[in-house]
Parts: structure tokens; sequence; C-alpha cells
């Protein structure tokens, strides 16, 4: 990590800065909220010499930031933003600068127009901004509250915006941040990269007739798919598949396969596999747990696939078996396996671009 800026992400620096302004506000906030409710007492005069300290930090921080951000551009935003979005970030990022400036500034002054004397932790002492007065106390003191819903609002703002781009937009405005902002937000795991599949993919079966294996597959099937090969825990997958879209090379077959002795189509139009939890195999391979549906029953399953992912491209294989009367497909006389099997072998040939 470097320690500038680069065009897609903040440096060490930058960070550091961040983190430690992000800090002192979760300080400053309850601390002020705090001794506001305390009586006039020794405890009251310790934590308000505590948040007047923390106050003074906030404003050498709030300096060495500005002067680091002019001297050391920050990441670019995405380009489709919309022109009132950028014109939005660039105005709460102006006006959170001028809050870091005006509030501690404004509690310097506070404390100068009461004759309190500003010592920094006991170091040292800053001189007053100006003399003492009853009428500025009053004023300073209503602007310094004022000045804290302001910073609660555009914080607010600023956090809402930052999970818009990484939830919503799914673009890398946060992660270029979130090695720092993720100590401190409390926010969902992130998510897995979402992929579309490419009409080119085939699902399909292999089933015997007759002691003979037959090859279908399924013409029309939806899919939800979100992986990530470092984020298992956040992957998951979910495939519709339409019932009245196989297709077996034949007609008789196929019309057979849709009616209420089998899938009873008309009743149950789609199978639904969605997976419960994608783990690690031997060899690379992976293994989704996950709910098969057909038929209106739903049993548990256990599929092992392959995944190849090159740059933006991926491409996925795997197979089960299954007992098609676990699922009631094949009804009446169709319940023995004489003619028709009962272990039906599904596998799927996905090809896949990332979103």
């Amino acid at each position: 990590m470097s320690l500038r800026n680069s065009s897609t992400s903040y440096g060490w620096i930058a960070k550091l800065f961040h983190c430690s302004m992000v800090l002192s506000f979760l300080i400053m906030f309850p601390l002020g909220y705090y001794m506001t409710g305390l009586p006039l007492g020794p405890d009251m005069f310790e934590k308000i010499a505590l948040h007047k300290s923390i106050g003074v930090i906030v404003l050498f921080l709030a300096v060495l930031r500005l002067a680091w951000r002019l001297i050391n551009p920050t990441p670019e935003l995405p380009i489709e933003m919309a022109w009132y979005e950028r014109l939005g970030a660039h105005g709460v990022h102006i006006a959170l600068y001028g809050v870091m400036f005006v509030m501690p500034l404004s509690g310097w002054a506070m404390s100068s127009a009461a004759n309190f004397p500003l010592s920094v932790f006991g170091w040292f002492t800053l001189p007053a901004l100006m003399e003492p007065s009853k009428e500025a106390v009053d004023f300073l003191k209503a602007f310094h509250e004022v000045m804290a819903v302001l910073i609660l609002v555009l914080i607010t703002l600023h956090i809402g915006a930052a999970l818009k781009h990484h939830f919503i937009n799914r673009d890398d405005v946060l992660k270029r941040m979130l090695t720092v902002v993720a100590v401190f937000l409390i926010t969902s795991p992130a998510l897995a990269t979402d992929w579309s599949v490419k009409d080119s993919s085939k699902l399909g079966f292999i089933a015997t007739q007759t002691g003979a294996e037959f090859e279908g597959a399924f013409k029309a099937f939806t899919s939800t798919i979100s992986f990530d090969p470092d984020n298992l825990e956040q992957s998951h997958v979910e495939i519709i598949i339409d019932i009245t879209s196989v297709d077996t090379q034949s007609a008789e077959r196929d019309s057979q396969i849709v009616s209420a002795d089998w899938f009873d189509a008309s009743t149950h139009p789609q199978a639904i596999f969605k997976t419960i939890e994608i783990s690690k195999g031997e060899n690379g391979d992976y293994i989704a747990k996950a709910s098969l549906t057909m038929r209106g029953i739903s049993k548990e399953v256990e599929l092992p696939f392959k995944v190849k992912i090159d740059a933006d491209q991926a491409h996925a294989t795997g197979e089960l078996t299954i007992q098609r009367n676990d699922f009631g497909i094949g009804q009446g006389q169709w319940v023995a396996t004489t003619v028709v099997g009962d272990d039906v072998r599904i596998f799927f040939d996905l090809k896949a671009d990332k979103k």
C-alpha cells in the first residue's frame, strides 16, 4: 500500500488522517453530550478540559489533512456518476472540511470569551482569541451546538453515500478507504462478485430408459449468481428452471415429462436450486450444499463443482445424482424403475461474465 494517493485508491497517510478524524468524532460527541448533563463540579470541569483538548487535536489534524489533500490529489470519482451526484459529493466534502475548522475554532473562541484559558492536556496553553464577553459566550455556545448538529447531518450523508456506492452502485468508492472505515463502521460483510450467465450455457440431465441412457436439457432458466473464491461465506446461487422448456430431442417424451405423471408442470412449472452454503472441496473443487425443489418437494443436496475464473469471465461445471422417486417424479405405474431408472444425473456447464 502506497503512502500517497493513486487515481484509484487512497494512500496510507490519507487513510490515517481519516481514521484519526473518525476516532476523534466518536469520542467528542458522546463526551460533549455527557458533560453538558453533569452538575457543576470538578468532574464537569475535567470532562470539559478533555473535550477542549481533543478539539485542539481535531483542529491540528484538519490543518494537516487539508495540506496533504492540496499536495496529494484524491482518487477520481467513478465516471458513471451523474453531475448532481458529483456536485453533492464535492459539496459534502467541502462542508465537512469547513466544520472541521469552524467547530474547534468556535470552541476555542467560546473558552476565550468565558475567560477560561485553553490548556491542551496540561502540556501548554493556547492564547485567547478574544476578550471576555458574556454576550459572545451565549452566541458562541448556540453556534457550537448548531455546528454539532450540522456535523452529524454531514456525516450521515457521507456514510449514506458511501454505502449507496458499495451496495447499490457496486463500485469501489467505499473500498478505496475501506481498510480504515471498516474498523469504525458496522456494515454487512463484503459482498461476493455477481455474475451474468451467458446464453451459450447448458443445464441438462442424463437418465435411463429401458437400460439405455438419454440426455435432455432445459432451454430456459434464470440465475442469480454471486461467487468469489475468497469470500465463500457471502457467495450464493439460485437457479430457477422452466420445466416446460425441457428438450430431449423427442417430442413424445418431452410431452410425457411435463405431464401430471412426471413433473406435473401445469401445477409445478418450476424447479428451484438454491444454495445454503458453499465450501471448498478437494483438489481445488467446491461443494454447494443446496435445497433442490421439484414437483413441490424440497430436498437437501450436495453438488460438487469446478470454477475457472479468468479476469471478468468464469466457467463452471458440475454434476450431481438424484433419485427421481425422492421428488415424486414418476407417478402410478411409473414409480417402478424397470423402464425408467431411478437415478438421474443433473449437470451444468455455465459460462458467465462479471457484472
